[in-house]
């Protein structure tokens, strides 16, 4: 799991953007099969937790629609 001030600037910056307030619970790495990763990003806002995906230079790349922890 990787800590958050510990990432790119255009990373957190993004993060804390979609966080829209909420408390960001957990970021690790995600690794792909064909050599390129993304960050996954999981908050908690209202009690609810949500995922989405940032990729290495801080781009926004989707929200995901369940958690699968």
């Amino acid at each position: 799991m990787a800590e958050l001030r510990s990432l790119p600037a255009s990373v957190q910056n993004t993060i804390n953007q979609k966080a829209a307030g909420g408390e960001v619970v957990q970021v690790r790495r995600e690794d792909d099969s064909n050599g390129k990763w993304n960050y996954e990003i999981v908050v908690k806002t209202n009690g609810k937790e949500s995922e989405f995906e940032v990729d290495p230079n801080g781009k926004f790349l989707r929200q995901h629609t369940e958690i699968k922890r």
